[in-house]
């Protein structure tokens, strides 16, 4: 009975080491958790900014382009009434 009371103290003090090891290595892990989250939610802003960039030039794109074709129709409106008179002219100097 002697021998179980050092016995018992051993223990315990080994299992507190132990037990102070192992919320040492989970505070670790939690903070190392955490830094990985910050950067992953860094990551995802840059790429929701990045996106919006990208989407206000695709949209500037596109003002661009339907202000080429505009003008494009506008050209074939005019070389249309171009040929038209054109040919009233060759009716005419034709005879």
């Amino acid at each position: 009975m002697n021998g179980l009371g050092p016995v018992g103290v051993v223990v315990a003090v080994f299992g507190t080491v132990a037990g102070w090891i192992f919320v040492g290595q989970i505070a670790t892990a939690s903070d190392d958790s955490s830094e990985v989250t910050v950067q992953t939610l860094d990551a995802v802003d840059d790429t929701i900014d990045l996106a919006e960039v990208v989407l206000v030039s695709t949209v500037d794109a596109v003002d661009a382009l339907a202000g080429t074709v505009t003008a494009v129709a506008g050209s074939f409106e005019t070389g249309t009434a171009a040929i038209d008179d054109i040919a009233v002219l060759a009716d005419t100097l034709g005879p």
